[in-house]
């Protein structure tokens, strides 16, 4: 069984609610990213971890 968490939120760009599922996995990544040291870099290891483009868009 996976552990996730859900994220609910509008998006900026279009208006739309989207739900975004994280798994237990992503999350502990994107933690280490934040701990570890500048905003730019914990930036980078959340979009890295997320599949995010360089534009913001969710790789799918």
């Amino acid at each position: 069984m996976m552990k996730a968490v859900g994220i609910k939120g509008t998006c900026q760009r279009c208006g739309e609610e989207v739900e975004l599922i994280i798994s237990k996995r992503q999350l502990k990544a994107m933690l280490k990213g934040m701990k570890a040291g500048s905003a730019a870099q914990a930036e980078m290891i959340v979009e890295r971890t997320l599949g995010l483009d360089k534009k913001g868009n969710l790789n799918i």
